[in-house]
Formats: structure tokens, sequence, C-alpha cells
């Protein structure tokens, strides 16, 4: 049986999301960094869309769209190391995993 990646990726974004949610729910303090991951993900989901993608992130190859991915990517991996290492384990698995799934937009944006 062929699995769809395409159910796979959402989800994985919708696992992300619930993960943030509960996050979101258990503690007061560190909502900047699950600020960050929200709008990422948002950015992320938006970023499905070719013509969304190229207004929000850039066009095909272009360096702005490089520069995006990247600094999401750092954005997310940071927010997620910091959840972690300040013992809110639900909210770094959603940013480390945030990060990883840009990483493989990157990855795949530069080899397609």
């Amino acid at each position: 049986m062929k699995l769809n990646l395409w159910y796979l990726y959402w989800a994985w974004i919708l696992a992300i999301l619930l993960g943030l949610v509960a996050a979101w729910r258990r503690n007061n303090e560190g909502k900047i960094c699950l600020r960050v991951l929200l709008v990422s993900a948002l950015v992320l989901v938006a970023a499905t869309s070719h013509k969304v993608r190229w207004v929000v992130l850039g066009a095909d190859y272009s360096s702005r769209l490089y520069v995006a991915i990247g600094l999401n990517m750092l954005l997310t991996c940071a927010c997620g190391l910091y959840l972690a290492f300040t013992r809110r384990f639900m909210g770094g698995v959603a940013g480390v995993m945030r990060a990883l799934t840009w990483f493989w937009v990157g990855a795949v944006n530069s080899v397609v």
C-alpha cells in the first residue's frame, strides 16, 4: 500500500499544532516563544499554496526564499530549545518538529 506523502505532511503539521495548543494551555510563561512557533506554523501552512508562497516567502530559487526558510528554521529551533531547557517539553518538541519541517522545506526547495 502506497502512503501518500501529502497526508503524512498534514498529519505532521496537525501533530505540531496540537503540541503547541497543549503547551499553550499548560504554562503562563514563555508565551513569546509559543507565539513565534504559531506564526511560523501559519506561514508554513500558508506556503503550501504556490501562489501564496511567492508572496509570503519569495520566488523559486531566490535569496529571499532561502533567507525566510533559514530564519524560520533558526527561530523555531531556538524557541524549541529554549522551551525544552526551561522544562516545557511540549513546546520544545513542537519547536524542534517545526524546525525539522522548515529544514525539509528548504531541502525540497533547493532540489526541485
